[in-house]
C-alpha cells in the first residue's frame, strides 16, 4: 500500500475487531499496516468498548472522542450508544449540525430514549430554533427523563 498507510495508527480498531471476533494481525509494525486478514468467527454480542468515551466523558477531549467514535463506526455504522455519544461530543465543541444529525439517526435506531429528544431540544435552545423545542421536551418527560421539567418549566410556559 502507500507509504503513509504504514503510518497511520489503528490498533484501536484491529482490537475491537478481534474483540469481536474478527481475526486480523499485523504483518509489520503493530500497530500499524500492512495487516493479514483471516476468515474469523466473528459474533458482537456485547457492547465493544469505546475508548471514546474515555476522551468524552472522563478527559473532556471532545475532538479525540470524536475521532474514535468515527472509527468504531467503521466496525458498527448502527451502533447507538456511540452514534448518540459522538453526537454529545459535536455538541460539546459547537458543531450543532453535526450533533443534530448523529442526534436523528440515534433516534431512529432507538426512538424511545429519552435524552436524545432531550439533547435536540437543548441544541434548538442554543440555535434559538425554539418551533419544535417543546415538543422534544415534551416527548423527553414522557419517556422518563424528569431533568426535562425543568427545561420546560423555562421554555414552554
Amino acid at each position: 500500500g502507500i507509504k503513509r498507510m504504514h503510518e497511520r495508527p489503528i490498533k484501536d480498531l484491529v482490537d475491537a475487531l478481534n474483540q469481536i471476533g474478527a481475526k486480523v494481525n499485523y504483518t509489520d509494525n503493530p500497530g500499524y499496516p500492512p495487516l493479514n486478514i483471516s476468515p474469523g468467527n466473528i459474533q458482537c454480542k456485547n457492547n465493544i468498548k469505546i475508548k471514546g468515551n474515555i476522551y468524552l466523558f472522563k478527559l473532556h477531549n471532545y475532538t479525540s472522542a470524536i475521532a474514535e467514535y468515527d472509527e468504531a463506526l467503521l466496525i458498527n455504522p448502527t451502533h447507538f450508544e456511540i452514534i448518540n455519544n459522538r453526537g454529545v461530543a459535536k455538541h460539546k465543541i459547537g458543531d450543532f449540525k453535526g450533533a443534530l444529525i448523529d442526534y436523528e439517526k440515534a433516534i431512529l435506531l432507538s426512538p424511545k430514549n429519552a435524552i436524545v429528544y432531550f439533547n435536540i431540544a437543548m441544541i434548538n435552545i442554543e440555535l434559538g430554533k425554539k418551533d419544535n423545542v417543546c415538543e422534544y421536551l415534551y416527548k423527553s418527560l414522557k419517556l422518563g427523563y424528569n431533568n426535562a421539567e425543568k427545561e420546560i418549566k423555562k421554555h414552554c410556559q
